[in-house]
């Protein structure tokens, strides 16, 4: 009940069968103490399994961007810009757009500013 907690507090939401999975990978540690580090990178490998059953054809355009297939990765914050001016010859202001989804403001769109993009 108390890792489903922690990770309900973490606005984590896995599926009963990936939990299950998860739960038994972190119950594999040696000496059940866990960090930081360690534990983020459990957490990342379960969030992008959830991406898989996500919307295909949201993930399928940030593949053709240069996206990774599994959701990680990004994809160039130009390139979106040249393909909705260039090659789509939308009217919507895409800089203010880019701007409002880009939340790192790292100049690169992860998979879930791209999801906000599209939404």
């Amino acid at each position: 009940v108390y890792k489903r907690q922690a990770l309900d507090m973490l606005h984590v939401n896995l599926e009963r069968s990936v939990y299950k999975e998860f739960i038994e990978d972190i119950s594999m540690i040696p000496d059940g103490k866990i960090n930081k580090d360690l534990f983020l990178e459990i957490i990342h490998k379960y969030t992008r399994l959830k991406v898989a059953s996500e919307d295909k054809d949201t993930l399928m355009a940030f593949i053709s961007m240069g996206g990774e297939a599994d959701g990680s990765g990004s994809i160039s914050a130009d390139r979106v810009r040249k393909i909705i001016k260039d090659e789509f010859q939308m009217t919507v202001d895409i800089d203010k757009m880019l701007n409002e989804v880009d939340f790192d403001g790292s100049g690169s769109i992860e998979y879930d500013e791209f999801k906000t993009l599209l939404s």
